[in-house]
């Protein structure tokens, strides 16, 4: 399921980017929530979250390989921060 929904992602920005929607990387949290559930239609249920938190704390996975490669270093660092507080407001 972790691979598939990372692919699904993957997939979504890929889309997005030949239609010439993108790439816009989002710079703030409202932004990148934005792209995730209204850009991309994908809900961000505490499974969703959990499983890209797990995901992207897995440096070695290769789709985070290559979504460090792709988008770099301090983007996924910033990605995996929006995860937690994604996760944090769910929580509350």
């Amino acid at each position: 399921m972790d691979r598939i929904s990372l692919a699904v992602y993957a997939e979504v920005q890929n889309a997005i980017e030949t239609l010439g929607k993108m790439p816009v990387i989002p710079t703030t949290y409202d932004e990148w929530e934005h792209c995730i559930t209204v850009e991309c239609g994908i809900p961000l249920t505490a499974e969703f979250i959990a499983e890209r938190i797990e995901a992207l704390n897995n440096v070695r996975d290769f789709h985070t390989e290559k979504f460090i490669a792709r988008w770099g270093k301090a983007h996924h660092a910033q990605t995996l921060t929006w995860f937690r507080e994604a996760q944090e407001r769910l929580a509350r």
